[in-house]
């Protein structure tokens, strides 16, 4: 039987009942163009800032976290304030470090005042919000050794990303340019054994009683995708950015699953579940005809709740 680490429940304060969730911000990508990655697609104008009572990044805020987390978060803060903000890694903030930086890349968010995510439920309102970044189990083709070996060749992923912190940086070095002499990178066993990880966990909390019962919802957020209908045309890459989690969410039936990672802001409905694509991508990256408006695809209102005891 897997055991985790369960951290405290958080508990977001109930104002407005309104949350964001923003996914692949790149905001070193933009800021290497000279503009950030609201004004680039008006979200600085089109969501109501104020007006909510959190934002939730679902992975992908910069690569390489150590260098550049701490700028983007300083540029989130003129958006929200710290304590209302929550991070949670996507496979770029990994870039140039080390897959076991959680511990690290906690310590980082935390010290501003904002709150790190990963395997953790959330309670807001009557809303529970589930969240932690997935990886992939490579298996959406059905063919999961091809699948592996071709992101093994293809993915930066596998050549930017170790498996043991190293005994220094390189704050020199491009965050996309690894020296051949640093540590091991990762291999996608390494990212499938995550998925395992983290698919238990979630299964495990999907499954739990709800803290509100029949008047609660609830919110999955992933950094990688969750299902065939939100992947856009599959490809031998796909498996490397979702996974076929339909008996999942058929048995548990979600209200709402937002992710990111494959930057196609799609959206489907499997059952009663919503699920969107809540990717903010690159930029100058050429956005598909007929795409969801990520201002309205990005919110979710959750409902006040008073237990019996209030």
């Amino acid at each position: 039987m897997t055991s985790f680490a369960l951290m405290p429940t958080l508990t977001i304060p109930y104002l407005t009942g309104r949350i964001a969730v923003l996914a692949d911000l790149h905001c070193d990508h933009y800021a290497r163009q000279k503009i950030d990655a609201f004004s680039a697609h008006n979200l600085n104008r089109l969501i109501d800032w104020e007006s909510l009572d959190a934002l939730i990044i679902a992975g992908d805020l910069v690569d390489r976290w150590s260098r550049n987390w701490p700028t983007a978060l300083q540029f989130l803060t003129q958006f929200m304030p710290a304590e209302k903000i929550y991070i949670l890694p996507g496979n770029h903030d990994f870039y140039g470090q080390s897959l076991g930086d959680e511990p690290e890349m906690r310590a980082i968010v935390e010290v501003v005042g904002a709150h790190f995510l990963q395997m953790q439920e959330l309670w807001h309102g009557a809303t529970r919000l589930l969240a932690c970044t997935l990886w992939t189990d490579f298996d959406l083709n059905g063919m999961q050794n091809y699948a592996m070996a071709a992101a093994a060749n293809f993915m930066l992923d596998y050549r930017a990303i170790t498996k043991a912190a190293p005994a220094w940086r390189l704050p020199q070095i491009d965050e996309l340019s690894m020296p051949f002499w640093s540590q091991a990178y990762i291999e996608p066993a390494d990212t499938l054994g995550l998925h395992h990880r983290h698919r238990a966990w979630l299964q495990a909390a999907l499954a739990s009683q709800h803290f509100a019962a029949a008047d609660g919802q609830t919110v999955v957020i992933t950094h990688h995708g969750p299902h065939r209908l939100t992947a856009g045309p599959i490809t031998e890459f796909s498996p490397a950015f979702h996974s076929d989690l339909n008996q999942m969410i058929q048995q548990y039936q979600p209200e709402v699953w937002l992710f990111g990672h494959s930057h196609w802001r799609f959206r489907g409905s499997v059952g009663r579940t919503d699920i969107r694509n809540v990717s903010i991508g690159y930029p100058d990256e050429r956005r598909p005809v007929g795409e969801h408006p990520l201002e309205e695809m990005c919110l979710i209102q959750s409902n006040p709740w008073r237990s019996d005891n209030s």
